[in-house]
């Protein structure tokens, strides 16, 4: 919806495990002399990101540049929501997402060969369910944290959200949906 492209690049899983034993710093400064163009749109301190455009560097010399005109005429709208709905949506949420045996599938998982590592790397609510298992913390604690952990991810999510100018915040469905005609009356 951006425009964006991205080169069909397999990973390199030899490159990868070598770059990942690197600082993000070392990392981005190795970018920065073999593709100084990539290096100014990159986030400096994402590791992950830096590795991949080093493997892409590495197959084709450099991160081919993005589009930057989408082809296509796209309307954003996002539901603007007040931060104590949110987090009354947020508690709601949890306690059926509990009520409707999250933890017994969590556990499920687990007899069924899944490692802890691995369900904590799921999510937070599998996070927080894999610590109360096995019992590094009490079930009031794991909600306690679970629903804070929550709360810190959807301020996050409004802040990235934030950033993109291109959103028509709205209040209520009547005045998405005059945002709506107005879009497909437009040619």
């Amino acid at each position: 919806l951006r425009g964006h492209s991205f080169p069909e690049v397999a990973p390199n899983l030899p490159l990868r495990e070598e770059l990942e034993k690197e600082s993000v710093d070392a990392l981005f400064e190795t970018l920065k002399e073999k593709d100084a163009d990539r290096a100014t749109t990159i986030d400096p301190h994402n590791k992950r990101r830096i590795v991949r455009a080093l493997e892409i560097v590495e197959a084709l010399g450099k991160v081919p540049q993005q589009k930057k005109k989408p082809e296509k005429h796209v309307l954003w709208i996002g539901i603007e929501v007040d931060a104590e709905t949110l987090r009354t949506r947020i508690a709601k949420r949890l306690t059926e997402r509990m009520d409707q045996g999250m933890i017994e599938e969590v556990a499920a998982l687990h007899a069924s060969g899944t490692s802890w590592e691995k369900l904590e790397s799921f999510g937070l609510e599998y996070r927080f369910i894999a610590r109360y298992l096995q019992k590094n913390i009490c079930k009031e604690e794991m909600l306690e944290k679970l629903r804070f952990a929550i709360n810190g991810y959807a301020r996050r999510q409004r802040t990235w959200f934030r950033k993109h100018d291109d959103i028509h915040w709205v209040q209520s469905s009547e005045e998405a949906s005059r945002l709506i005609d107005s879009f497909i009356a437009t040619p």
